[in-house]
């Protein structure tokens, strides 16, 4: 482009902004009123395409103002409500069916609306059941569950129905398991360093005759199996227990067996053993028949090195035979 051009082109952009940005010493007057002309050419063309702008503004605002009556009639109204009744949302198939019986009671969409609320209605209600007896099997699953797999069956749980009543509770419930999941994989660890597998666990209470006092007494009872997963034999194993009151966070009793003592025949690898023992104290009279407190215990197991804690657990209030 010859500098003579480039004059040209800035004179036309600033005619159209208002001034001008050089003068136009050298150019002919045939130019110069080509220049002007093509100037007016492109003021009318901008006018033009202004205008055309403001129609298309216009026909926006009449088909907002189209679409908004559209919206404000019965049948608008009640194709929301079918649309969201088979999307599963309750809430706005409900809100759209009552606003078309109170803004168009004369309708004859109204009878249909109303049958569409009673069918919400039915509908909420057993998904409320389904839910209701959901959490209950969860809650059933996670009791005879380790902690490891309590935790995923929540997760789960919450996944797939992230509204259901009990999904606060169940969270908060596995914030506990997560400590518990913890402290079961120390005990396993402590298990697998002393060799030894724990097995068929039950905890209950019991009536025991006292051997000073002669009376009977109501004391928490743990029995299960131990059985030597090591490729030793196991020549000592004594089990001890302290039950705690869990509630006051004061020491009931304590308990210990010798499972394995001095005469007694090794545990060969791969064999098992059964334990079973209780508080040396406990409780007297009738009302520990119907009412017993609640009871944890720390169990060690002690194979001729110095005890070890290997489980911490909560006592079954069930008495046993009664």
């Amino acid at each position: 482009m010859t500098k003579k051009r480039k004059f040209l082109r800035l004179f036309i952009i600033g005619n159209l902004i208002g001034f001008t940005l050089f003068p136009l010493n050298g150019c002919g007057k045939e130019e110069i009123q080509k220049l002007r002309s093509e100037i007016e050419t492109l003021k009318q063309e901008k006018k033009t395409l202004s205008d055309q702008v403001n129609q298309l503004k216009s026909q926006i605002l009449s088909l907002e103002e189209e679409n908004k009556k559209l919206k404000e009639t019965d049948q608008y109204y009640f194709q929301k409500a079918v649309e969201f009744f088979k999307s599963n949302k309750w809430s706005e198939a409900k809100d759209s069916y009552q606003t078309l019986i109170d803004r168009f009671p004369a309708s004859p969409l109204v009878a249909e609306a109303k049958k569409g609320l009673i069918n919400i209605n039915t509908e909420i209600k057993r998904i409320e059941r389904e839910r209701v007896l959901a959490c209950q099997n969860l809650s059933k699953k996670i009791q005879s569950a380790s902690a490891l797999e309590a935790t995923k069956l929540i997760d789960d749980f919450i996944a797939s129905d992230s509204e259901a009543p009990c999904v606060e509770e169940f969270r908060k419930k596995k914030e506990e398991l997560t400590e518990r999941a913890e402290r079961e994989r120390k005990e396993k660890e402590a298990l697998a360093e002393l060799g030894v597998e724990i097995y068929d666990f039950r905890t209950y209470w019991t009536i025991k005759r006292d051997v000073l006092g002669a009376q009977e007494l109501a004391v928490p009872f743990i029995r299960f199996k131990v059985k030597n997963v090591g490729d030793k034999p196991i020549e000592k194993l004594h089990v001890k227990a302290s039950f705690l009151l869990t509630d006051k966070k004061e020491v009931l009793g304590e308990g210990d067996k010798y499972v394995i003592g001095h005469g007694d025949a090794p545990l060969k690898p791969g064999f098992p053993r059964e334990v079973f023992f209780g508080s040396s104290t406990g409780y007297t009279g009738l009302g520990i028949f119907y009412n017993r407190p609640k009871v944890s215990a720390d169990l060690y197991l002690d194979l001729g090195k110095g005890k070890t804690l290997v489980k911490s657990f909560n006592i079954n209030q069930k008495l046993e035979g009664y």
